[in-house]
């Protein structure tokens, strides 16, 4: 595991093979408020369900304004 802002890892520092970065959802919660603005401030973008199969930008300013899931 690493963060983003870490430099990208080539190679496992453990055994030595090959590695590539895998980006997966982020874990917030329990004792920390996931608020619009705590997750603006994270640099992150929030997603919530409009109608079916459309995403709207809650939170944020990267990504688009809208996501269309088919």
């Amino acid at each position: 595991m690493q963060r983003l802002a870490d430099a990208k890892l080539t190679r496992c520092p453990t055994c030595g093979q090959a590695c590539e970065r895998r980006i997966c959802a982020v874990a917030l919660g329990g004792k920390y408020a996931v608020t619009d603005s705590k997750v603006k401030q994270s640099g992150l973008t929030q997603y919530k369900k409009s109608g079916k199969g459309v995403y709207e930008r809650t939170a944020g300013s990267e990504g688009p304004e809208h996501l269309f899931r088919g």
